[in-house]
């Protein structure tokens, strides 16, 4: 047997897997002389319109890939059950499938803006109140005030005139 030594941790050892620093696959050697693969993911991300992280769901032929949403990771795509798929990327790449974003959904504790019964746009902070639900669920809820446009202001008054209002 060879003895190589592991370039991240020095370890001298006999297998292809580095027993100290587990870094190795076992079924690529260690290359002394070659650089590491370069990662593509994040301008891969930058080109989707989509950050590492953020979810999103994939569309062929306007429908939905099951198990979503997607999201790109440090050096995958993954979806909700934690499976990978890369010839998925190669699809969304040369346009075969497309991304469709998810409306932004505030945490605990964020700030987000919303339209209100007068037009007028407000800021709220995030708490466990069902009413910050229904801003969410009417799509009513904006990570800026930039976002909300006079059409958005228009569609918001308009589904929030009731039954109770005179026309």
């Amino acid at each position: 047997m060879i003895e190589k030594k592991c370039k991240d941790c020095s370890n001298t050892r006999y297998t292809y897997t580095c027993t100290v620093c587990y870094k190795h696959d076992r079924w690529n050697p260690i290359k002394e002389d070659k650089e590491k693969p370069m990662n593509y993911i994040p301008e891969i991300a930058k080109m989707l319109g989509v950050e590492i992280g953020e979810e999103f769901n994939i569309l062929s032929n306007n429908f939905n890939l099951a198990f979503g949403p997607w999201k790109l990771v440090e050096n995958n795509l993954v979806n909700s059950q934690k499976d990978s798929n890369n010839a998925i990327i190669g699809h969304l790449i040369t346009g075969r499938y497309t991304i469709q974003k998810l409306p932004w959904k505030p945490k605990h504790g964020d700030i987000f803006y919303y339209v209100n019964e007068l037009g007028n746009i407000e800021w709220y902070k995030m708490s466990s109140h069902s009413a910050e639900y229904y801003f969410y669920n009417a799509n009513n809820c904006f990570k800026t005030s930039e976002e909300i446009t006079l059409d958005i202001i228009a569609r918001v008054l308009k589904e929030m005139k009731g039954p109770y209002d005179e026309k």
